[in-house]
């Protein structure tokens, strides 16, 4: 009998009452849970009733037969996980080399869709456009408005145009007239599209009215600015566009968030 009971792995000697390997497998055939192994240089490898005695030399374990299957369970899903992790590290790489095979571009204008919220009259038309001074920085910017369909019209006399960026805030004030081309610190209407009737200010169905403003601070690249359109009644209109990285003399377009 084998000495202290059969656990997950039980090492006996080749000698002994057992009478070799021969005995060991007979003696573990009464017990179809167990299977006899005899150890290597190379590993375990399993014995058959058939072996003969000493010859092979070496160790003898025995294993249970449920030891056997959750070890070799673990090392298929260790097998697994491998390949895995390999899949992820090559499509990884794929994806990475079609990124950097990429040329590197900057920011490119597209045509801006802003959101009109409710209650608002006011809405904005077209790009919102700046000219600049030597020195690379935007000194006015210019833009145009329109009625929200179904809205009022508006007296463009009594709106209040704020603007503001990174560094402050100001309330624009209207030139003398209301129109023609501002000084720092002010707007004025330049000029009106399809305008109904007698020239006059007063923002109707289908007329533009085009809209200069020119704050205190320059405009630098890639800053962000605010500028906010209030009406006598309704949701103010919000204008917000990044600075353009380049800078031109003129139409440089500010771009959408």
């Amino acid at each position: 009998m084998l000495s202290g009971g059969v656990g997950r792995d039980k090492k006996v000697g080749i000698g002994g009452d057992l009478g070799g390997i021969t005995e060991i497998s007979k003696w573990a055939g009464d017990f179809p849970n167990l299977l006899v192994f005899r150890e290597s240089p190379s590993g375990l490898h399993p014995e058959s009733a058939g072996t003969s005695g000493h010859s092979a030399g070496g160790s003898v374990f025995i294993r249970t037969r449920s030891h056997i299957i959750r070890k070799t369970l673990l090392e298929i899903l260790a097998v697994k996980w491998q390949s895995l992790l390999l899949i992820g590290m090559l499509i990884g790489a794929v994806l990475a080399a079609g990124c950097t095979d990429e040329e590197a571009t900057g920011p490119v204008a597209q045509p801006a869709v802003d959101v009109v919220q409710p209650g608002q009259v006011l809405t904005l038309i077209g790009d919102v456009t700046g000219n600049s001074l030597a020195g690379g920085a935007i000194d006015t910017l210019t833009f145009n408005v329109g009625l929200v369909p179904g809205a009022a019209p508006v007296d463009m006399e009594k709106i209040t145009i704020y603007y503001a960026d990174t560094i402050q805030t100001e309330t624009l004030v209207p030139v003398s007239g209301f129109r023609g081309n501002p000084p720092q610190g002010a707007w004025g209407i330049l000029n009106v599209t399809n305008e109904v009737g007698q020239p006059n200010d007063r923002l109707e169905d289908r007329e533009q009215f085009t809209i200069q403003i020119n704050p205190r601070a320059y405009l630098p690249a890639k800053r962000l600015v605010a500028i906010v359109v209030r009406s006598p009644t309704g949701t103010p209109l919000t204008i917000r566009r990044f600075a353009p990285p380049t800078i031109l003399k003129e139409n440089n377009i500010l771009l959408p968030l």
